[in-house]
């Protein structure tokens, strides 16, 4: 039996992510810009989403801000994409 593939529908962000962590040669450390943890949630989720359909892979699990008791992921460091990754950017760049 053939494994059924999955589309996923990416977003801006999602693609932006995507092609940064594409042009980097070593592991891309996210954190907050400025100290906004709240503004941050959104990138950090995205990150563990694409990590957790296999379009990247992490260095380690992502870091949880302590001030907060926890609630905020304050860092993640994204090892590479994924050759699945890399094909999603690719098929989107084809698309019409």
């Amino acid at each position: 039996m053939g494994s059924k593939v999955q589309m996923i529908a990416l977003d801006n962000l999602s693609l932006e992510l995507l092609k940064k962590i594409q042009q980097q040669r070593i592991p891309t450390l996210f954190a907050p810009e400025k100290g906004d943890l709240a503004g941050f949630q959104a990138k950090a989720e995205r990150l563990v989403f694409l990590a957790d359909v296999g379009f990247i892979e992490l260095a380690f699990p992502p870091s949880y801000d302590s001030k907060t008791g926890g609630r905020y992921i304050d860092g993640i460091a994204v090892r590479n994409i994924t050759p699945r990754g890399a094909r999603a950017i690719a098929e989107v760049a084809a698309a019409p």
